[in-house]
């Protein structure tokens, strides 16, 4: 009896071939992504890899992918007709966080799915996996098809996310490189020589809130006792000029100690 009962314990040859050629198919998807992240593959093609490796060669008959970028939402779908539109997905994402047996949630499509797999990055939550549909995956062992369809989300969640970033930090060095660009043009609007004369001298300073501002000064004399000083700026809804000429002008002329005609040309 022992010894029948270890017989029919040994695999079959048709079994280990069958888990020969999963860890086969597993290696070489593995090597594929990886491949495609290292080729700084594009967001879309990332996605195209990843939904041709679950559906075509996994045989994964449903997937609902959520990412957070910026909001939560749906970036891949297939196998079932949830309009994903139609789903307050800020609320669902908290309830997912607390299922653990997907039969008792009351969400419906939720429970139509077999796993939820959430996928972190720096531990920062940016991402959920909804599988289904797995009875009649090439890989049979349900505990080892679910890790793996685990491992490669999380590849593919993560470079897309590091893509993200990535394209960011261009768009940014391309705003700064245009600001410091824009802050130069400005500078050269502004006057180089400031008049030190017998009775007055003009010193300026300008220091913008950010690389550049919207205001603009000039000194621009016309006689030997006349100039024109002009200090307009070119932000909306502003302090009027020319209640701020009734402020700078006693307060200039003081500094000054001669009369002037102070003259400020503004127009839009």
């Amino acid at each position: 009896m022992s010894v029948e009962k270890n017989i029919s314990s040994v695999p079959s040859v048709q079994d280990v071939n069958a888990e020969l050629q999963a860890k086969k198919l597993q290696l070489h998807w593995l090597l594929q992504i990886t491949k495609a992240i290292n080729y700084n593959f594009s967001t879309k093609q990332l996605f195209d890899v990843y939904e041709h490796v679950l559906r075509s060669q996994l045989k994964v008959e449903k997937l609902a992918l959520l990412i957070f970028d910026q909001r939560w939402k749906c970036s891949l779908l297939y196998g079932t007709d949830k309009n994903f539109e139609d789903i307050d997905l800020t609320r669902i994402i908290g309830e997912l966080d607390k299922l653990h047996n997907l039969e008792m949630e009351q969400e419906l499509w939720i429970s139509s799915f077999d796993s939820i797999l959430p996928v972190y990055h720096k531990d920062q939550l940016i991402a959920y996996a909804l599988v289904g549909g797995l009875t009649n995956s090439v890989i049979p062992k349900r505990n080892e098809l679910v890790p793996f369809i685990h491992t490669i989300t999380n590849l593919i969640v993560v470079a897309i996310e590091n893509n993200t970033i990535a394209n960011e930090k261009i768009r940014q060095a391309g705003i700064r490189k245009e600001l410091e660009l824009a802050a130069q043009m400005q500078s050269l609007l502004f006057p180089t020589q400031l008049p030190r004369v017998k009775g007055y001298e003009i010193h300026a300073t300008y220091l913008p809130h950010q690389e550049v501002g919207g205001d603009y000064y000039d000194f621009i004399p016309v006689s030997e006792n006349e100039f024109i000083f002009a200090w307009p700026t070119l932000v909306v809804k502003v302090f009027r000029l020319h209640c701020s000429c009734q402020i700078f002008r006693p307060t200039f002329m003081h500094f000054c100690l001669i009369q002037i005609h102070f003259q400020i040309s503004f127009d839009f």
